[in-house]
């Protein structure tokens, strides 16, 4: 089976890191705190405050940095004003780094497979750890104490995909640190893995494959949240041209943490074209925080398919359940045993029960 999770900014909130809503209130508060450091953040700032004039005559939420960067975009394209582009990436790119937690590290007297990493990484290195297919192999020194080793990725009988609307890093980091722990370069790619964020191109295998359909902090080449996404780009075109072939190919598509603003129709278009071309697809599901029920009216009104299902929830639960895979498939019969952590679709299956 092919299962393609889509991650939406409310998957990498639980760590701290800001969401559409609330990323300027959290950029100023970085601002307050250090304004030396994020001086960069005063020209910012006074572009935004320009835009203020606009709710005397519409409604307009200037807290929203979706809104703000669509309404100085549309400026700059239509009356010819110098572009603040990079300024603005620099500035979404140092409020995310800002924000993102220092990776726990492991714990020196636990090195089982279910340990991964420590505190509120732990969750999200058992997503990874299935989601990028890493494999642990047990030595056995002697009868009465084991070793636990990260080692490369094996073929699965399950194929997953990642389709990231996020810039962050969180799975990157979550594969550097769980490659460190076997003294693996974390600049080593693993095998199998495609990170595609438009600076490369892109094979047609499907699993194991991080899509990042908004370009990531690592290469620079994050496209800011605008009603014009710039699918013109030959590198962000061809990406998005990676995530349709997945969904296409998908059995099962999960959206982790995606709201489905009104105004995002650049990701109902692409789900829209990539199903019409399925041939097999078997369940779409969504979990997001909803705590108003305008999410899930959302979906409703765009999701026809009979086998969708929709859960508001915290995403930390779903993972606590579903990302745990303490139950470790076994490769082989051989010496040393080989286990991975695995798609476990009960665990999923049971948290919307």
């Amino acid at each position: 089976m092919k299962t393609v999770y889509i991650l939406g900014a409310g998957f990498s909130a639980p760590l701290g890191i800001p969401v559409v809503s609330n990323f300027l209130e959290k950029a100023k508060d970085l601002y307050f705190q250090d304004q030396e450091k994020y001086a960069e953040f005063a020209a910012v700032f006074q572009r935004l405050d320009e835009l203020a004039v606009a709710k005397n005559y519409f409604a307009t939420d200037l807290f929203n940095i979706e809104e703000i960067l669509s309404l100085l975009e549309m400026r700059v394209s239509l009356r010819g004003e110098s572009s603040d582009n990079e300024q603005f990436k620099s500035f979404i790119a140092s409020v995310i780094r800002g924000y993102t937690p220092e990776i726990t590290a492991f714990r020196e007297d636990d090195n089982s497979p279910g340990a991964l990493l420590a505190d509120k990484w732990r969750r999200y290195s058992r997503f990874s750890a299935m989601a990028l297919g890493h494999v642990w192999h047990l030595n056995r020194q002697n009868s009465s104490s084991s070793q636990w080793h990260f080692g490369d990725v094996r073929p699965f009988n399950d194929e997953v995909a990642v389709i990231s609307l996020n810039y962050d890093l969180v799975l990157e980091f979550t594969s550097d640190a769980l490659c460190s722990r076997n003294q693996r370069s974390p600049n080593q790619p693993l095998p199998n893995l495609v990170v595609a964020n438009g600076n490369q191109s892109l094979d047609s295998s499907f699993g194991r494959s991080l899509v990042k359909l908004h370009g990531c902090l690592k290469k620079g080449d994050i496209v800011p949240p605008t009603w014009n996404k710039h699918l013109s780009n030959p590198g962000i075109r061809n990406v998005w041209a990676k995530a349709h072939g997945l969904l296409t190919d998908a059995n099962h598509i999960r959206v982790l943490g995606y709201s489905l603003p009104e105004g995002d129709n650049y990701i109902k278009y692409l789900l829209r074209s990539a199903v019409a071309d399925n041939k097999h697809l078997k369940s779409f599901d969504v979990v997001c925080l909803d705590r108003d029920g305008s999410v899930q009216t959302r979906y409703e009104r765009f999701v026809t398919f009979p086998k969708w299902r929709f859960k508001s929830g915290d995403i930390t639960d779903y993972l606590d359940k579903c990302a745990t895979w303490d139950e470790f498939r076994k490769a082989g019969s051989e010496t040393p045993a080989a286990y991975s952590f695995m798609c476990r679709h009960d665990k999923h299956d049971e948290f919307f029960s």
